[in-house]
């Protein structure tokens, strides 16, 4: 995320970027807007685009578009994402070798005019994009930025890759937000990690904890990102947030005692797995996902109209299934008023405003 604040006619310029992808930048990028949004003129805008959505005959991206429309700002949307990066545009311009950091200025230059502060939210990770010139530390360089880094909490070697950051940035880097730490190394953080990266002049503005519920989907969500076919279940079912899954690929009995130790579970399975899909429904399961289409039999219908359970029927293998849950997970979901006025009070108490601010000369 890149954010931009005029000050006395000197505009401040902060990128928030990440180690590792599908760290929170770009919640972390909403949540930081709606705090500034209360104090200052914003704009906000993504330069490089990963989720593009065809609007009004442009393509733009997905989460830019919701951010922009959730923060009530009324920008032309072709300026929220000047760069599209899709697999056909990356072969495109490594052949032609243009650069897109002049687009990116330019758009920038419109969105800022009249306002405090640009809020442009980061890809990937700091090297990402890196072949075409537009990585993070390609911007933040090309913008003269300040530096933030959103690292998600991996283990205890997430120091690592935050210090060699700072290696690349030098005195660029303000600080890191450690973000989605398990309760239980919280302790660890506070009292091993931030110590060690203090000692490299690295600081640490915010330990955020992990927050299931934020991370979940909703079996809505799931059926649609798998382009699945919902056989049964109420529409009600469709909205509730599901945080566990497993995949059936073993035996009954294994698969009952797993199952019954794995509450509020979408399992997924193969459509042909009916023994899997009853050992499912006899313990506290949420949907049962059905890859390969493959139809479930009659009983196991039966029994999960019965008991309102979705079913759903995706074409697509188990493995592939996976995957693609597993990338929907990774994306902003938290998309509901709810879970971002729960995300503003986490941030809130764990991200130290004030000191951001002070760094920004806000």
């Amino acid at each position: 995320m890149l954010l931009f604040a005029i000050k006395g006619g000197k505009m401040v310029c902060l990128y928030i970027g990440s180690t590792k992808p599908y760290s929170g930048k770009s919640l972390t990028s909403l949540i930081i807007s709606l705090k500034l949004k209360e104090r200052k003129r914003l704009a906000y805008f993504k330069p490089v685009g990963t989720l593009p959505r065809k609007v009004k005959g442009k393509f733009i991206d997905e989460d830019a578009l919701f951010i922009n429309k959730y923060l009530g700002l009324k920008e032309d949307i072709s300026l929220l994402s000047p760069v599209i990066r899709t697999r056909g545009t990356i072969l495109k311009l490594l052949k032609e070798r243009e650069s897109l950091v002049p687009s990116i200025k330019k758009t920038f230059n419109k969105l800022s005019s009249g306002k405090d502060i640009v809020v442009a939210s980061g890809v990937g990770s700091l090297e990402s994009g890196a072949s075409l010139g537009i990585s993070g530390i390609d911007v933040a360089k090309a913008l003269k930025a300040k530096v933030l880094l959103v690292s998600l909490y991996t283990d205890e070697l997430i120091a690592d890759g935050i210090i060699l950051a700072k290696e690349l940035l030098k005195d660029a880097l303000i600080g890191v937000i450690i973000n989605k730490v398990r309760e239980d190394r919280i302790d660890d953080v506070k009292k091993i990690i931030i110590p060690s990266l203090s000692r490299k002049n690295i600081k640490v503005l915010g330990v955020i904890p992990e927050d299931k519920i934020l991370e979940a989907a909703s079996i809505e969500e799931l059926t649609e990102e798998l382009n699945g076919k919902i056989l049964c279940g109420s529409r009600e079912k469709g909205k509730e947030l599901v945080k566990n899954f497993s995949v059936g690929a073993m035996s009954m009995e294994s698969a009952l005692r797993y199952f019954r130790a794995l509450p509020d579970k979408v399992v997924i399975t193969g459509g042909d797995r009916s023994d899997i899909q009853l050992a499912a429904l006899e313990t506290d399961t949420k949907a049962i996902i059905l890859t390969g289409k493959l139809y479930p039999n009659s009983l196991v219908l039966s029994k999960a109209k019965e008991m309102g359970i979705p079913l759903i029927l995706v074409s697509t293998d188990t493995l592939t299934t996976v995957e693609k849950i597993d990338e929907l997970l990774g994306k902003m979901r938290v998309r509901s008023k709810t879970k971002i006025e729960r995300a503003e009070k986490l941030f809130a108490k764990n991200l130290n405003f004030p000191l951001l601010f002070k760094d920004l000369k806000l």
